[in-house]
């Protein structure tokens, strides 16, 4: 049965739980609650369940980015050796509004990411021995850029300095 591994948290603090591809459709389940959780309806789970991170799922583009889902559909490495990461507004359907801190991992080399309009969640607690620069577009609403630095939209407070 297809299903995923999905980590976030609950109402009730940090959790772990599935969607599942049974029957025609995909669902989510949560087996550690009970029967009551194991096709509840999209709604009613979401009421109780806010998704983090989907593991051990991504798709490569045909330009060597690892389309993911962490915390956000996220551009979540590369392949090829490519440094320079210009993260696009949408794959296929879905906005990317996520850069997770696995992008920095020193095994991609990443040198500089070029963050769109659409991204509102930036993992700032990375750190990284290649990056050298982020730069945000200016119609982004979260996030800013100055000379490669990371900073909040309104310049207040530095996130990130590579």
């Amino acid at each position: 049965i297809p299903s995923v591994l999905i980590s976030g948290n609950t109402v009730y603090g940090a959790h772990i739980w599935n969607a599942v591809y049974a029957g025609g459709k995909w669902f989510y389940s949560d087996s550690t609650w009970g029967g009551n959780y194991f096709d509840p309806g999209t709604e009613a789970f979401l009421s109780e369940h806010t998704s983090g991170v989907i593991q051990a799922f991504q798709v490569e583009t045909e330009d060597g980015l690892l389309i993911g889902y962490d915390n956000g559909v996220a551009v979540i490495g590369v392949t090829n050796g490519i440094t320079t990461v210009d993260i696009p507004d949408m794959y296929k359907d879905l906005y990317i509004t996520s850069v997770p801190i696995g992008l920095f991992n020193a095994q991609y080399g990443i040198k500089t990411v070029n963050v769109g309009q659409y991204i509102n969640n930036i993992n700032s607690q990375m750190s990284s021995s290649t990056l050298e620069a982020i730069n945000v577009v200016e119609s982004n609403p979260y996030y800013a850029s100055k000379d490669g630095v990371l900073f909040t939209n309104d310049m207040s407070s530095i996130l990130i300095y590579p």
